[in-house]
């Protein structure tokens, strides 16, 4: 892999200053466990300016259980959420999904703010800079064509966001809080 673009790194204490870092620089990116993000800048898919790491955020690794709800802090480890007997017998789907999501290393260190904000999967983008260039780029970055379906105007890239949908079915059932 190519070595990473430079880039400033501020590690804010709380969400209030991070978000303050991150409108204050448009092309600024969030940093949690990094198991995406950092193969990205080194393939130069993104070259943010600041990484805003999350790690020392007060709150970000919450996971917590009420009566009639779940809090989960963007910082959760998958591993966390996988491991947990409460997750396994209540919320069955959100554990099984972090259980399938990638292999136990990457669990470790990925959280779940990384894995709903997972960017797009494709062979033909997710490669490093010359190895796009020698395909003239994609129609997602750098390119004109869909690589999988050249005949349409479409990207077929797809999402990886293991933990989506689980979610997504425990906030509508009313079981969880947002923040």
């Amino acid at each position: 892999m190519d070595r990473m673009p430079d880039f400033h790194l501020s590690r804010p204490a709380s969400y209030a200053e991070a978000a303050a870092l991150l409108a204050g620089d448009p092309q600024a990116r969030l940093l949690a466990g990094g198991t995406d993000l950092v193969p990205n800048l080194r393939r130069r898919l993104e070259s943010p300016t600041r990484l805003i790491d999350l790690g020392l955020v007060q709150g970000a690794d919450e996971l917590e259980f009420g009566v009639t709800e779940l809090r989960l802090g963007a910082g959760v480890t998958l591993a966390r959420l996988a491991a947990d007997p409460r997750i396994a017998s209540d919320y069955a789907a959100l554990g099984e999904a972090a259980r399938s999501a990638a292999g136990p290393g990457h669990r470790s260190v990925a959280t779940l703010g990384g894995n709903l904000c997972l960017d797009t999967r494709c062979v033909f983008y997710n490669q490093s800079a010359w190895w796009r260039a020698a395909n003239h780029g994609c129609l997602k970055y750098e390119g004109d064509t869909c690589h999988v379906a050249p005949q349409g105007q479409h990207c077929h890239a797809a999402y990886q966001g293991d933990l989506a949908a689980p979610l997504l079915a425990i906030a509508l059932s009313g079981m969880i809080s947002r923040r």
